[in-house]
């Protein structure tokens, strides 16, 4: 399900995957804009909306039947380090982009934790992180989460540093952080 999509994390893979390929979010798919406008409601229909089709694989949206494009259905930060990976060393790369994300994480709850709560305690947390069932599954599975995590834990981090601190470097990090996150997925506005 990594490769042939079905399930996010497919869709991420695949849409990564295509952006460092094309170099581009939005991708021509020559099988969409060769359906012919009479059968289109049978292969990707629009629900009587003018402005959504359906899919032709699963987390990929239909912009435009004419022209064939598409664009992957999620927010493109965490396809772009996947992108990025793909860049430096193939498919492998690709998929180690997940757990260098996951590394992030843990070392981000760290740092926070270790200005917040000393370093006993933030040793402690990471270690108890690194070691939870939830945290090593999403560590290996494509998926926000993981950078998410990262980013939260950053941005609490460069937020303390400059609220406490008194350091005019970090404000404008923690906003930056906080607002990558909108690009990672919606539900991290509550962030």
């Amino acid at each position: 399900e990594y490769i042939i999509g079905g399930k996010d994390p497919g869709v991420y893979m695949n849409e990564g995957i295509q952006i460092a390929q094309r170099e581009t979010l939005v991708v021509r798919d020559p099988v969409v804009s060769s359906v012919p406008p009479f059968a289109r409601d049978l292969f990707f229909p629009s629900y009587q909306r003018p402005d959504y089709y359906s899919l032709r694989f699963m987390g990929f949206l239909i912009k435009n039947p004419d022209a064939g494009t598409v664009v992957g259905q999620f927010p493109h930060l965490f396809p772009a380090s996947i992108a990025i990976g793909y860049g430096l060393d193939g498919l492998t790369g690709a998929r180690r982009a997940v757990g260098v994300w996951a590394l992030l994480g843990v070392l981000a709850v760290y740092f926070a934790g270790k200005r917040l709560a000393g370093s006993a305690a933030a040793w402690a947390a990471a270690a108890l992180l690194t070691l939870n069932v939830v945290q090593v599954w999403f560590s290996r599975y494509p998926n926000a989460e993981v950078v998410m995590q990262a980013l939260t834990f950053a941005a609490l981090l460069a937020f303390g540093r400059a609220h406490a601190d008194d350091d005019p470097f970090f404000a404008p990090l923690a906003g930056a952080l906080l607002g990558l996150l909108l690009f990672l997925r919606f539900d991290s506005v509550l962030g």
